[in-house]
């Protein structure tokens, strides 16, 4: 297993990544939860996975602040076009009674 990675492109969040047996395990944390910001790390795990050409990720989302329900939506029709199509996901959300498990994209 590998250290986890972490990468801090951004101020609003930080995102590390762990290549575990057949899938990526993300973690990020912060204290807003906008469309901008989960746009940005959706987008970093997508090239992620396309870097270590896995197809399984399971993302732990750790902010106290949760996005209007209409931004989940959002993001959610985005996803396959920001690399996740074919793609199997586990989200967990840390602060809401909202987390799901997403079959592929």
């Amino acid at each position: 297993m590998d250290e986890m990675n972490t990468s801090a492109i951004s101020k609003d969040y930080d995102l590390a990544f762990e290549t575990r047996e057949n899938y990526l395990f993300a973690y990020v944390e912060g204290e807003h939860d906008t469309y901008d910001i989960c746009i940005r790390y959706w987008r970093e795990v997508g090239d992620k996975l396309a870097e270590l050409e896995l197809d399984k990720v399971m993302i732990v989302e750790d902010i106290v602040e949760q996005s209007p329900l209409t931004d989940v939506f959002r993001l959610a029709s985005e996803l396959p076009d920001i690399g996740f199509r074919d793609r199997k996901i586990a989200f967990v959300d840390r602060y809401s009674e909202r987390s799901a498990t997403f079959s592929s994209t």
